[in-house]
């Protein structure tokens, strides 16, 4: 589960790297940082739901 949360993170350096060499545009920046905090919220609560369950 770690690896998964850290390359979300890793993730967001890729993006900011293609928008600043002007790859993609401002609004796909937005909506792919929308897309990626949503997937760490649903990966965080599933780590924490493991957690207790195991």
């Amino acid at each position: 589960m770690g690896y998964a949360i850290g390359s979300a993170a890793e993730l967001d350096t890729q993006i900011i790297i293609a928008k600043n060499l002007k790859y993609i545009d401002d609004k796909t920046v937005h909506e792919v940082f929308e897309i990626l905090e949503k997937t760490r919220k649903l990966l965080s609560g599933y780590k924490k739901y493991v957690k207790t369950k195991y």
